[in-house]
């Protein structure tokens, strides 16, 4: 009996040499893959190039639903700290490696803390009191975007591809009580009561970055939909469910009142720029429709947008431009004067004309946010910052605050609406336009030296938007008006 004691003792103490062995190899995989993919040194933000180091000796694995996730924490050698009455004074940094469908993912994140929020816990698996906003990069130093983190929860507010791995990642360690698995019986026709929620958020931006996403509140319509397919509804008649619940009574499509009826645009615009103008305003995206309709009803302000010949900058009208806008405040209107030169929108392809006319816009939208008497709204506080910061320069806070959301609105549009123009592009290059193409667009008008957000870019960058920004003389001046 002792001697079986004896070998049970030493076969157990083999096991657990083996399992040390096997968890030491494979932490020693995970130093080697960090090490040799991260490139710290790529990075243009140099916080990130010159001053994080990435702990090895601490190593977090979790699996979960064919997820595998392995986290290192990373920290600042010098430290900084933020002067914010929204975040918390010091960034975290961590570095993550994510295993999917045999198909590795790696991302280094910096990490903002709101205020009242738990300070971040160093992983990704217990964030249910943490909100806040992750900016994300791969490996190679590209910005992915920012993901918002609201109680745990998080959602994929920059809306790209190459972060939904990780924001489900995330979710997957969400506490959601209200998930059900149950499902009714098979053997008859039933009504289902099916809730449909409205998440609404508030976004904070700072320098071209989103720093806060917080939750505001929720509207969840319920509808009892007829569930005639055994044990799950069929997609139509969810699709049609969806559409009663949400699109119906959010006014985001239907038959009806266009949201644009009640606009104070008073358009003077004609042909081509015409044209442009109505399918910006009735098929725009978000970004566009959310900026117009601050000038609607009984907003304080009114765009007049008028096409003319001939735009100058200077009055001796040596210097041809795209357009202008001017505030005029004279006569107590708070009017915004767009002029759209008529020979530049005649003779440049549609898309770059929409990209003209959505400039002067944001313009406008720009005097809004410096004259309202509204001082109080996030977006007027948050502009007035990077306003004053680039010394009232407003080429630099328009390429500071809007040119991701002028690089989506024009890809929307060119994909949605000037599909024709799209078509060609991909048949005659073999692939659709790239995010960095339309963010080359967006600089458009912003391109000088006097710009100190553009002279700021690194010179490979500005070389590279330059590069694809020529590329817009190869799309097409088509256009097909609405009736």
């Amino acid at each position: 009996m002792h001697k079986c004691i004896n070998y049970s003792i030493c076969f157990l103490f083999t096991l657990f040499l083996f399992a040390c062995n096997e968890e030491s190899i494979n932490n020693q995989e995970n130093i080697s893959t960090v090490n040799n993919n991260l490139k710290l040194s790529k990075f243009s933000n140099s916080n990130i190039a010159e001053n994080i180091t990435v702990d090895f000796e601490n190593v977090n694995e979790f699996e979960k639903d064919n997820f595998k996730i392995v986290e290192n924490a990373a920290r600042e050698k010098n430290a900084n700290f933020l002067q914010s009455d929204l975040l918390q004074n010091q960034l975290k940094y961590q570095v993550i490696t994510i295993e999917y469908a045999n198909k590795p993912y790696s991302y280094l994140l910096e990490i903002y803390a709101h205020k009242k929020s738990t300070v971040y816990p160093m992983t990704i698996t217990k964030l249910k009191d943490f909100s806040g906003a992750l900016n994300v990069y791969s490996f190679d130093g590209e910005n992915l975007g920012s993901i918002g983190v609201s109680k745990g929860i998080a959602k994929n507010i920059s809306e790209k591809e190459d972060l939904n791995i990780l924001t489900t990642a995330i979710n997957l360690f969400s506490d959601n009580s209200n998930l059900t698995n149950r499902i009714p019986p098979c053997n008859t026709p039933y009504y289902l009561p099916m809730q449909f929620t409205v998440d609404y958020y508030n976004q904070t931006s700072f320098d071209g970055t989103v720093i806060s996403y917080d939750y505001m509140y929720s509207t969840t319509t319920t509808v009892q939909v007829l569930m005639t397919y055994p044990c799950d509804a069929l997609p139509s008649e969810v699709g049609h469910a969806y559409t009663s619940a949400i699109i119906n009574d959010h006014g985001a499509g239907g038959a009806g009142t266009s949201e644009f009826e009640n606009l104070r645009i008073y358009n003077n615009l004609t042909g081509k720029a015409r044209c442009l103008n109505t399918l910006l305003n009735n098929s725009g995206n978000s970004f566009v429709k959310k900026m117009l309709e601050k000038f609607e009803g009984s907003s304080e302000f009114s765009i007049k947008i008028s096409s003319v010949d001939k735009v100058y900058s200077d009055a001796a009208k040596t210097i041809e431009i795209n357009g202008t806008t001017k505030y005029d405040d004279s006569d107590n209107t708070k009017n915004m004067d767009i002029e759209i030169s008529s020979t530049r929108i005649d003779a440049v392809a549609s898309l770059e004309a929409a990209r003209i006319i959505l400039h002067e816009y944001i313009h406008a939208d720009m005097y809004r946010k410096l004259y309202t008497k509204d001082k109080t709204a996030i977006d007027v506080q948050d502009f007035k910052k990077v306003f004053d910061l680039y010394e009232k320069n407003y080429h630099s806070s328009m390429a500071v605050l809007y040119v991701n959301s002028m690089r989506d609105a024009l890809k929307e549009f060119h994909k949605n609406v000037l599909t024709d123009d799209y078509n060609k592009y991909v048949a005659n290059y073999g692939t659709a336009p790239s995010d960095d193409f339309y963010e080359a667009m967006a600089w458009g008008g912003l391109r000088n030296g006097n710009v100190k957000a553009w002279t700021d870019l690194p010179a490979d960058k500005k070389a590279s938007i330059e590069s694809l920004a020529s590329g817009v003389t190869q799309l097409t001046k088509t256009y097909t008006c609405p009736n």
